[in-house]
């Protein structure tokens, strides 16, 4: 009986991918990736052969069928998931899977990497407890206050493209004038 496996790849550093994700990478023979261009590239850059593997997209706008056909390749054999740069489950396809496996009585894993919200709240100088993390703001002005409104005592973070960093700062202080950004 197979399982998914949730592959966490660096942002920005590849020195910072574990040497467990990048055995992963070797020996797996089943990937679904959200680019696989991209994947092609991690795994040259690595030195890794597509020699024997089954490489194929997996990503938002991956239609519920294929959710399904993803599912039943788990169950007779290890599947590994990766998103572009970071974890598949954080603003990534992932978690519709996870669900869905749960659902199913399949195994899932996770081999872990550097996380960058936590990254983020080490580097910030700002408490780290309590924290929340809201992944990619909504690019809707109204939905954006709304997520604004509801932010309670502590830490957040965000997910932002960076040419819209000082956007969404000037936003922030203006909307929150008492926040520390």
């Amino acid at each position: 009986m197979g399982k998914i496996i949730l592959l966490n790849t660096p942002i920005g550093n590849l020195g910072d991918l574990t040497t467990r994700v990048h055995e992963a990478l070797k020996v797996g023979t089943v990937f679904a990736v959200e680019d696989t261009r991209v994947f092609k590239e991690l795994l040259n850059h690595l030195g890794v052969s597509l020699s024997g593997k089954r490489v194929f997209a997996f990503h938002e706008h991956t239609e519920a069928d294929q959710l399904d056909r993803t599912l039943e390749l788990a169950t007779n054999e290890d599947l590994y998931v990766t998103s572009d740069a970071g974890s598949p489950i954080i603003s990534d396809p992932a978690y519709p899977l996870v669900a869905r496996a749960y659902e199913k009585g399949l195994k899932v894993e996770s081999y872990s990497g550097v996380s960058s919200p936590i990254m983020a709240l080490e580097l910030s100088g700002l408490p780290p407890i309590p924290f929340q993390f809201h992944g990619f703001l909504p690019r809707e002005n109204g939905k954006k206050s709304k997520v604004y409104s509801e932010m309670g005592f502590g830490t957040h973070i965000f997910f932002e493209a960076p040419t819209r960093v000082e956007e969404t700062l000037d936003d922030l202080a203006k909307q929150l004038p008492k926040l520390q950004v």
